[in-house]
């Protein structure tokens, strides 16, 4: 003999579709989570390796040599450009040299040497200066000292760090020590930007350099 069984309770029923309707968005929520974005910066760092001066080759070693040569004549043109302005018409002048003489000036060397270079930093005021992936590792620990890395395809990349100047404090120093005008004018032409702060001697940057030894040249 079976025992009469009694309806559910209406807030039995409620209860039990409330957690099965939880239950769905949960495993919903959990299947169709976007996955996190990896980062880049552990396999650009197995694909370019470091190499102390002793063990290039020596077809490298030459190719290394012409890139700090571009390296040094880019310098040279940009502190001779931004000394002329600042000298002529005062720093917020002399932004413009960064901001529009840097690109120009960087693209004309670049193609006279024959290779890839430009400046980046760990605290970027041009968003256009990010490093290339190859450097992104190194720009993120900071490393002070000048590196060569090996890469694929016979690639070299150089970084060498760019301390701060006493030149370059007007515009990078402490945000109280620089000038109202250079500051308004910062502000318009870099709303995100991050590169104030330093003091002479500072880690400002690195320059960076890509090339290739020249195939056939190796002894």
């Amino acid at each position: 003999m079976s025992l009469p069984t009694s309806p559910t309770p209406p807030i039995v029923l409620r209860l039990g579709l409330a957690l099965g309707l939880a239950a769905a968005v949960a495993l919903a929520a959990s299947c169709c989570a976007e996955e996190p974005v990896p980062d880049a910066r552990p396999a650009a760092r197995a694909a370019w390796t470091p190499v102390p001066a002793e063990e290039l080759a020596p077809a490298e070693a030459e190719a290394v040599a012409a890139a700090r040569a571009a390296k040094k004549e880019l310098a040279g043109r940009l502190v001779g450009r931004l000394t002329e302005v600042l000298s002529q018409q005062g720093p917020a002048a002399a932004i413009e040299v960064c901001h529009l003489d840097a690109p120009r000036i960087t693209g004309a060397v670049a193609e006279e040497q024959g290779l890839r270079l430009g400046r980046t930093s760990h605290r970027l005021r041009n968003p256009m200066n990010a490093p290339p992936p190859w450097a992104e590792p190194w720009v993120a620990e900071r490393h002070d000292q000048p590196l060569v890395l090996r890469g694929p395809d016979g690639r070299l990349g150089i970084l060498d760090p760019i301390p701060l100047q006493p030149l370059c404090v007007t515009c990078h120093g402490p945000q109280e020590s620089i000038p109202t005008e250079v500051a308004e004018r910062l502000a318009a032409l870099y709303p995100e930007d991050r590169a104030t702060g330093f003091r002479p001697g500072d880690l400002r940057g690195w320059f960076w350099m890509e090339t290739r030894a020249e195939e056939g040249t190796e002894g």
